[in-house]
């Protein structure tokens, strides 16, 4: 799942030292939270690393910092293989129910009346919905 932007715009300002330091801070919140993210579902990081179709040591150097500023894609490949969504490892924090649905009914307003049937009729009939 793409979110349509790039969170890691390598044209950053490189002269500009605040920026440049709350850039960093958050690449090391991110790391910190995979690193915890996977000590909790007990994944190792080299096995993970070649599921995901990288080399070997993908994952060891987000997290030890070798890898400064992993590319979008880089962490939705880790969302789609730890079955998260890439926002969570992105914003490092675990979305309510409330929030997902938020973010779904958002989305949903922007159809037209008759792609939110279609889509309500594959749901129905994806869940064994009677109404």
């Amino acid at each position: 799942m793409s979110i349509g932007f790039n969170l890691f715009d390598q044209s950053l300002e490189r002269s500009d030292n605040k920026q440049m330091k709350n850039y960093d801070k958050k690449d090391i919140e991110r790391a910190e939270y995979l690193k915890r993210i996977l000590s909790e579902m007990g994944i190792e990081w080299t096995p993970l690393s070649l599921r995901i179709g990288t080399n070997r040591t993908l994952i060891r150097d987000i997290i030890t910092r070798k890898t400064k500023s992993p590319k979008v894609s880089t962490w939705e490949s880790i969302a789609i293989e730890l079955g998260l969504p890439v926002e969570e490892l992105i914003f490092c924090k675990k979305q309510t129910h409330e929030q997902i649905n938020q973010a779904l009914a958002a989305d949903a307003s922007k159809l037209s009346p008759e792609d939110r049937d279609a889509i309500h009729r594959q749901i129905k009939a994806l869940v064994g919905g009677n109404d």
